[in-house]
């Protein structure tokens, strides 16, 4: 299959997924994206009719934790999905963090160019179809955030719907 036949599939199935989950094309950041439908693009493997809504939910907060990880160095999210998955079993806990790391990678590899971390997100459910809002802010230059800071700039918040 040629990578234009690829990029038509996919985003035919982005596309669709839009649709069903209500993004709409109105507000698009500065930069030319929305991050609704970013985060939606990036979270789209793991979504289907067949799963309920607050399942999906979880993806969605798997995927934003992932997201934002991304932008920290690799020792630093290791240490802090152990923490926040210590509620979990520990069978749920090894596949979450498999699912975590896996998301991790598809954001370096397929979504490197956004540079926002998710400050929030909201999934509703509106009958037929759900809506997504999500916050977001720049991340900052790792040069000027050390190693224990959070890479994200809590005072600049867009939101997008």
């Amino acid at each position: 299959m040629t990578r234009q036949k690829k990029r038509a599939i996919q985003s035919a199935q982005t596309s669709r997924l839009l649709r069903r989950w209500g993004a709409n094309y109105d507000e698009v950041l500065a930069e030319g994206y929305k991050m609704s439908e970013v985060l939606l693009d990036f979270i789209h493997p793991y979504l289907n009719d067949d799963i309920e809504l607050e399942e999906q939910r979880l993806y969605f907060q798997i995927g934003t934790l992932a997201w934002n990880a991304s932008f920290l160095p690799r020792h630093k999210w290791l240490s802090d999905i152990i923490w926040i998955l210590k509620p979990f079993p520990p069978a749920d806990q090894l596949m979450l963090k498999d699912i975590f790391a896996t998301m991790i990678e598809r954001k370096q590899q397929k979504f490197s160019e956004y540079r926002r971390c998710i400050t929030d997100f909201e999934l509703l459910d509106e009958g037929d179809d759900y809506r997504l809002f999500v916050l977001s802010a720049p991340v900052e230059d790792k040069e000027k955030a050390d190693a224990d800071t959070h890479v994200c700039n809590p005072t600049v918040v867009e939101e997008d719907s």
